[in-house]
């Protein structure tokens, strides 16, 4: 490995998409944007949500619907876009264990793409 170059950083992003529209449309919206093909949460991983899910570019990609959950201070009443690396990577940037934060490319791209109403969700510790 290079000098300088750190192990171990992962890559995420969160959007919250504000729209009131049904899941399966924001779906294929979001899919159609990033040129992926979501699909309903099998298993039902998110007990109280619906969620869509998409994998790509060793990238996993969840569209969770949290409309309908019980509301929480912390927790906006949206659907919650998140994306994360399948792998750790190799990074020059000097912050070892803290993930690269794409909350902002995501919302632009999926802003520029489709007409839905979004805002970025950074997430905290993330480079």
């Amino acid at each position: 490995m290079n000098e300088g170059w750190v192990r171990g950083r992962s890559l995420v992003g969160h959007v919250n998409i504000l729209d009131n529209l049904p899941l399966e449309e924001v779906a294929e919206k979001v899919g159609t944007a990033l040129g992926l093909t979501f699909y309903e949460d099998p298993i039902g991983a998110y007990d109280e949500f619906t969620a869509f899910l998409a994998n790509g570019a060793g990238m996993e990609f969840e569209l969770i619907d949290v409309r309908t959950a019980p509301p929480q201070d912390d927790r906006p009443t949206c659907f919650q876009f998140v994306a994360s690396s399948t792998h750790d990577i190799d990074s020059l940037h000097d912050l070892p264990g803290h993930a690269i934060e794409l909350s902002n490319f995501y919302t632009e791209i999926i802003r520029a793409r489709t007409s839905l109403q979004c805002q970025s969700g950074e997430v905290p510790n993330a480079a």
